[in-house]
């Protein structure tokens, strides 16, 4: 019997959020017995024979720029997708036997060209990019004449198809059952799967390498464009840091576009690094910090918590869904230093008790969001569809 031929696809393939959780999902479908995956991108960043990129011709190219122009100089934020521009790409996806969407933004395909693909079809959300209208994070553009129309084409070309929509928190599930495009569709709630085994790396030089003292309790924090991404939260940490509350603890920022912050010598900037300098930071610290705007179920906290960080959180999307214990970490409501120097001293006051909670925030992602844990709840949903 002829092995499954799966396609992966998302725009892009990075070291970061949702390319990455998307690219685990991709290997760990090479694992399931009877399973074929390839990945196929517009842009691919990573080093995979099993990873396709997708070339769009010049005028494409062109469309999407414009687009892209289009959304940058109408508002200050420019994480808006319109995916106007019409490709040949539903063509090459319907020789695969089942199609798996992940992060499609950015012209990655229209939804159109989705409705033409005749293959089962799983989306996966990492945003509400698909419920809403050219924004990832959707909030009170229901009366913007573009954002309606934008919504109204998704609704006319995918409330009909049978598509099984993945989300990785319960919070973003519920979002999409109330909304009018998952009509029709089934909705399933798996958490995105991390390697337990690469993050796993107790001989991290860290410290060394930036000549941090052992002692010193390292509290990292970052994402993507950190500091231009409008809901990342870089904004609501950086007057924080320059507080003398908080000068006794070492922080490393990373994914910084300028690494010469007014900050004090106890945080260090980092610009933009690859996936193992992000484990390797992340097994130095003990704890990560996120103060999100906006976020569904963000990778680097299930990276964290498996390297082993207590996680200090805004209380937004579905990050209290991973962290789901106050031995893993807390809800952070202000980001002012008072609030985070107590919350630190919380969870670090006794060195027994934070080496015993960290070691509990690595077992509960081992148990819940390992390639192991989350390989056998895809191969119940291989085994339910018809392909």
């Amino acid at each position: 019997m002829n092995n499954k031929k799966i396609a992966v696809f998302s725009t892009y393939l990075d070291n970061y959020g949702a390319f990455n959780a998307s690219y685990n999902i991709h290997k760990l479908f090479q694992g399931i017995n009877g399973v074929d995956s390839t990945y196929i991108t517009r842009k691919n960043y990573l080093k995979d024979n099993t990873v396709i990129e997708y070339k769009n011709n010049i005028l494409r190219q062109l469309l999407i720029k414009f687009e892209q122009l289009f959304h940058k100089l109408n508002s200050r934020d420019s994480t808006k997708s319109s995916n106007l521009t019409r490709s040949s790409l539903n063509k090459i996806l319907n020789n695969y036997d089942l199609v798996n969407f992940h992060w499609i933004g950015d012209s990655g395909i229209t939804v159109k060209d989705i409705s033409k693909i005749n293959k089962p079809i799983i989306m996966h959300l990492h945003d509400e990019w698909l419920f809403s209208g050219s924004k990832h994070y959707a909030d009170d553009d229901k009366n913007n004449i573009l954002e309606t129309y934008l919504l109204s084409k998704k609704i006319k070309y995918l409330i009909n198809k049978e598509i099984i929509a993945i989300t990785p928190s319960t919070w973003i599930a519920k979002k999409l059952e109330d909304s009018e495009i998952s009509k029709n569709w089934t909705i399933k709630q798996i958490f995105n799967p991390v390697n337990e085994i690469f993050f796993d790396n107790p001989k991290t030089n860290f410290h060394k390498k930036f000549n941090i003292s052992e002692d010193k309790i390292l509290i990292s924090t970052g994402a993507q464009n950190f500091d231009k991404s409008d809901y990342k939260g870089f904004s609501r940490i950086s007057e924080s840091l320059n507080s003398s509350l908080l000068s006794k603890y070492q922080f490393v920022i990373f994914g910084l576009n300028k690494t010469d912050y007014d900050f004090g010598e106890n945080v260090i900037q980092i610009g933009k690094i690859d996936q193992l300098e992000v484990r390797d930071l992340l097994c130095a610290s003990d704890i990560f910090l996120i103060p999100s705007i906006y976020e569904n179920s963000p990778q680097v906290v299930v990276e964290a918590m498996a390297c082993r960080n207590i996680v200090l959180f805004s209380d937004t999307g579905g990050i209290k869904e991973i962290v789901s214990s106050n031995k893993f970490g807390s809800i952070v409501s202000s980001f002012k230093p008072s609030e985070l120097k107590e919350l630190i001293d919380l969870h670090t006051k006794n060195i027994a008790e934070l080496t015993k909670n960290k070691n509990s925030a690595r077992n509960h992602i081992n148990e819940n969001f390992s390639n192991s844990a989350i390989r056998n709840k895809y191969k119940k949903l291989f085994n339910s569809i018809a392909f």
